[in-house]
C-alpha cells in the first residue's frame, strides 16, 4: 500500500501545473537552440562521411621508362633503370608509392615515396625530379645524388 501511495505522490508531481483556461504557463526560450534546427546531440559518423584520399598521381611528362643512356633501355637485367608510372615508381631493386607531389613547375616535381626494397624493407624518400623542356631527359635527385636519365622508347 504504501508503494501504491509514493507511486501517486510521484506520479503527480510530474504532471505539469494547472493553468486554466485564463493562464498560461510561462517558458524561458532564451537559451533554448532554434526548435528548426538539428538536435544538439545528434551523433555524426564523420568517417563514414568523408570522402576516401585520393592517391597521389605523378604527372605525365615524367611517366615513361628511363635509363642512363638510350643504350640501356633493352630488357639486360642489372641495369640502372627505373619505370615511372601514374601510382609507382620501380627501381631495380626496390618498388616506391608515391604518398604525395608538389608540382615547382610545369618540369619540376618533389615527391614525397615510401620506398620498399625486393627483401621487404620499407623507408621514406623524398625525391626530386626535372625533365627537360624537350621531354627526352630527367634529372632525378635523391638525397645529394644527382642523376640524369633518358626516355627510353616505346
Amino acid at each position: 500500500m504504501r508503494h501504491g501511495l509514493l507511486l501517486l505522490a510521484i506520479l503527480t508531481a510530474c504532471q505539469p501545473a494547472d493553468t486554466g483556461p485564463d493562464q498560461s504557463a510561462d517558458v524561458d526560450t532564451s537559451g533554448s537552440p532554434d526548435p528548426g534546427g538539428p538536435p544538439i546531440d545528434e551523433a555524426t559518423n564523420e568517417a563514414a562521411e568523408a570522402e576516401p584520399e585520393a592517391q597521389p598521381v605523378l604527372p605525365v611528362p615524367f611517366l615513361g621508362r628511363w635509363a642512363h643512356e638510350i643504350d640501356d633501355c633493352g630488357g639486360r637485367p642489372g641495369l640502372d633503370r627505373i619505370v615511372i608510372g601514374a601510382s609507382e615508381i620501380q627501381f631495380p631493386d626496390a618498388n616506391a608509392e608515391p604518398l604525395s607531389v608538389l608540382q615547382l613547375s610545369d618540369n619540376g616535381i618533389i615527391v614525397d615515396l615510401r620506398i620498399t626494397a625486393r627483401g621487404g624493407a620499407s623507408t621514406l624518400r623524398r625525391d626530386r625530379l626535372v625533365v627537360d623542356p624537350d621531354g627526352n631527359s630527367m634529372v632525378y635527385s635523391r638525397g645529394g645524388d644527382a642523376r640524369r636519365y633518358d626516355r627510353c622508347p616505346v
